[in-house]
Formats: C-alpha cells, structure tokens, sequence
C-alpha cells in the first residue's frame, strides 16, 4: 500500500524519498510548523501480514517508536514525533544530510582503522544510551549508520527495535534483521539481548575495515549457518588491539563477548594514536579552564576524506553549510544558538566596535573545551557537541540554532580575505544567499579580525548566520553562528553572549 498523500498529521509536507527498506519507505519533507526539514518513516507491512498482525504490528510499532524517542544523543537518529494516517504509523525524525556506510564503503572500499574505530565509538554511544533506556536496536549494520556531510556518525532505523520485556520477533512470520548481521543466538530463534547488538556492531565494524560483511554465503539461510557454526575470521586489513575487539565482539557466545567499556577503551586508543602521529603541529594549550560541559569521548577528525575534496572550502570551514541531519536513514540537525559580535557594517570598512572576551558566563551557562584544547566557549547547558572536521558544532538541543569553531594553522593573510574568497562559491551553491555585511572588526588580543553576515536557503529552509574570523598569532578561528532567518532577532542577546565569551589559545 503506498501513501496517498503528500501532506501527513496536517503538518509534514512530503518531497522526495530518500531511502527504501523491508519494513518501509523514508521521505524527505518539511514541517510546516516549525518550519524546517525533517525525515519521516513511511512504515510499511509485509503484503502477506494477516489483518490481525497488521493492527498489532501499527500498535507495537507505535509503542516501540515513543520507547526510541527517548533515545537522546548526537549519535543516534532522534525521533521527533510519531503520527498515525492511512491506518499505518509514520515516524518522524531529524534530517542527517550524508550517506550511509554501505554507500560510503562502495566508493572506497575499506576504511583506514582510525575511521574505523571513531565510526565505532560513535555507533557504541548510541547502542549504550539505547540500552541503557530498554532498547534494543535488533538491525545494526553498514546501511543504518549515517556518515553525515558535517562528519557526523549517527545510527538509524530502530524501526525493528524492541523495549526490554517483550518477547518474540515482530509477529508470526516477519523476519527481522539483516542475516550477515545477525547474532548468532538471534540466528537460532534465541531471545536478542544488548549483547546481540554489540555481535552486530563487531560485523558492522568488520565491514567496514575488510570491505565486506564478515560472514557470507550463497543465501540467507547459507549465512545463518555459517554464523552459527564458524568462529569469526580473522581480520585482515587491521591488526593489534583494534581487530581483536572486532573479533571478541563477534564472540559466538554472548558472555565471551567484551563489556562496552574495553570496547570504548580500545578505539579511544585508537584514535588517539592516530591523532598523535597525524599532527605535524603542536596545538598550543587552551589557557582557560572548561567547566562542565565536555565531550562523550574524544572525537577524533574523522572521515574528513569521505567529504568532496577539492570542492574550494578554504578558512575558516564554509562553517555555513549547514545540515539538518538525515536518515537512512537520516541526521541531523538542528541549528544552534549562538554567541555574539560586533555588528558588521559595510564590506571593506573598519568597525569601530571591539568584542569583549569575558569570563563570567551567564548563569546556567557552561565552557566547553575540545578534547585537543585550543580555545574554549561558553554555551547554555544542554547543547550537545558534535565533530566538526577541524572543528565543533554545539547544538541547541530544542533546534533551530546552533555555533561551530573551527581552526587553521597557519592562519591565512587575511580575515575579510578568507570570507571574500569564500563568498562567491557559496553563493553560487546556495539559493537566494545575500551578504547582510563583511567588514574587519576590532578584538582584544587578536591581529586581524572580520565578520560575514548572510542569509540563504537549504531545503527550503530560510537560514541567517554570521561568521566571525579571529587571527591570534599564527592560529585562525572561525565562530559560526547560525539561526532560521524567524529566530534570529530573538537570538540577539545569545548570540552576543555565546561570541563574547570565546577563548582562543595563545
């Protein structure tokens, strides 16, 4: 049965799909309340499912989608909203623009173990955080994991997930989860459990570090058997640490299998001699000092290579291309409140206006520091932070707003010159862009200093930013602030707030 319309529950307005499974179709489309793009999750019924089943099937899914909402972090897929129509639920999530790993891996075959791991990291946060609220995921693998354009890993589709307590698959005769990815207990009609996720999470890794699901065969019932009766194999493209807690996560039985936190242990590892032997400069220390706020574990820059190179992004990162995140599934995200700056005046012109750097935040307020150190910002409590490529977007958790640092060194010869060099291919990428202003700006402590003001169009969203260039010694900073064009004259006072209370290092 396919939709019949194009605007569901009276308020998300349906485009394009997006994406194309056993157990439904993913729309791209647009709230037409809170005016941004979102995902829905057409959920469709196996033909040969009894009425009875069907009615059980909407009533389960529906019960199981509320559980997954609950879900919150940057690593899964968040559900906003489930809705009934047409006698079926449609699940309505963020938007994560990207591709998933199949897709990523069919371009470039394998990952280098780095990329494995930090894929691994992000995809263990979200199985831990899903566990941890009785959810089981029950389908993890190389096409519900999300490479975001902005860098983001984000697991989706936990369409076939189940609350703890509930017993059996979906109903009589549906078969759920994908065979090279199945657990083997799961493989023999056995009860799932965390432990099966963290089978699947092992093959998905295996895949993506060998370029091919671990366990293969003729048919699905050929790849059961094999998961059922052979070891896991040995990895071949990776070695040390890294492989062996593949191969432990693949473990046959579920008590061999490692707890989550030698998991994590292990690919922090990873990534952190990654990081060690990558880095042909010392980043110099953040002199000041992060109150609360810290990230979920070290997010290492990632999968920079999956992005377009050469697409002429130069410094600071074209911070403006912003994703509402997608799905496969899906992403994300949603945009940021942000910090402050002096008002911009007219390109090429000397603002007579000096930002402040404070060190009082407002009350409620934290200061985040990168793992890697380097500066350091204030925002409100609750805004998530997400890698960035050379930098860290924090997001407002209630959408709609979000900041990004990102870094160069060695700063470029200019300010205004990076954002007018930049100019012209983002406008030329974007709809209905218009500078607001570009002019140099006078900070405290820094050599050169410049903000860029804008508007544009993604998706049909009308979107307002301005990017603020600082140059302190040899490194260069860039504190993007981005808000829908309806937010943005209540953003001010955030705005202003969030800027001034950026910290550069020295």
């Amino acid at each position: 049965m396919s939709t019949t319309t194009t605007m569901i529950a009276g308020r998300y307005r349906l485009s394009d799909q997006l994406g194309r499974g056993g157990m439904g179709v993913v729309w791209r489309a647009y709230d037409e309340l809170l005016q941004r793009e979102v995902a829905v999750k057409e959920v469709r019924f196996p033909p040969d499912v009894s009425a009875g089943d069907r009615d059980r099937l909407a009533e389960r899914t529906l019960r199981e989608a509320r559980a997954v909402a609950a879900i919150d972090t940057s690593a899964a897929v968040r559900v906003f909203d489930i809705v009934e129509q047409d006698g079926r639920p449609w699940i309505v999530m963020e938007l994560v623009r990207g591709r998933t790993l199949t897709e990523v891996l069919g371009e470039r075959s394998v990952l280098p173990s780095p990329e494995v791991a930090r894929i691994g990291l992000c995809l263990l946060e979200a199985l831990e955080v899903a566990h941890r609220a009785g959810v089981l995921h029950r389908d993890v693998k190389p096409s519900n994991v999300i490479v975001g354009d902005d860098g983001r890993i984000a697991l989706t589709d936990f369409g076939i997930a189940t609350v703890d307590g509930e017993s059996g698959d979906t109903t009589t005769g549906v078969v759920v989860g994908s065979p090279s990815y199945l657990a083997p207990e799961r493989a023999m009609g056995l009860e799932p459990s965390a432990a099966s996720d963290l089978w699947s999470l092992g093959a998905t890794l295996w895949t993506a570090a060998e370029g091919r699901p671990p366990f293969t065969g003729p048919t699905a019932v050929a790849v059961l058997h094999a998961i059922t009766t052979n070891e896991p194999p040995e990895c071949g493209r990776c070695t040390g640490a890294l492989a062996d807690v593949i191969r432990g996560l693949m473990a046959p039985d579920p008590a061999d299998r490692p707890e989550p936190a030698e998991v994590k242990t292990v690919l922090e590892e990873v990534c952190r001699e990654s990081r060690l032997q990558a880095a042909q400069e010392t980043r110099p220390a953040d002199p000041y000092p992060a109150e609360g706020l810290s990230a979920s574990f070290d997010r290492t820059t990632l999968l920079e290579t999956s992005g377009n190179p050469g697409d002429g992004r130069s410094w600071p990162l074209a911070a403006a291309f912003v994703a509402v995140l997608l799905v496969s599934a899906a992403v994300l995200t949603a945009v940021l409140h942000g910090g402050s700056g002096p008002a911009s005046g007219r390109a090429g012109t000397k603002s007579p206006q000096h930002a402040s750097r404070t060190s009082t935040l407002p009350a409620g307020w934290q200061r985040y520091a990168p793992p890697s150190g380097g500066w350091s910002i204030g925002v409100p409590k609750g805004w998530q932070p997400v890698s960035e490529g050379d930098g860290v977007r924090l997001v407002d958790p209630a959408g709609g707003r979000y900041v990004q640092v990102s870094t160069r060194y060695p700063a470029g010869a200019s300010a205004i010159g990076a954002w007018r060099a930049q100019e012209s291919a983002f406008a030329s990428a974007h709809a209905a862009y218009q500078r607001l202003g570009l002019a140099t700006v006078t900070v405290a402590g820094a050599r050169d200093a410049a903000d860029w003001e804008f508007t544009y169009e993604d998706g049909g969203a009308a979107l307002h930013a301005v990017d603020h260039a600082v140059v302190v010694g040899r490194w260069g900073y860039a504190v993007f602030f981005q808000t829908h064009t309806d937010q943005w004259s209540a953003s001010q006072d955030l705005k202003r707030a969030v800027v001034a209370s950026f910290r550069p290092g020295t």
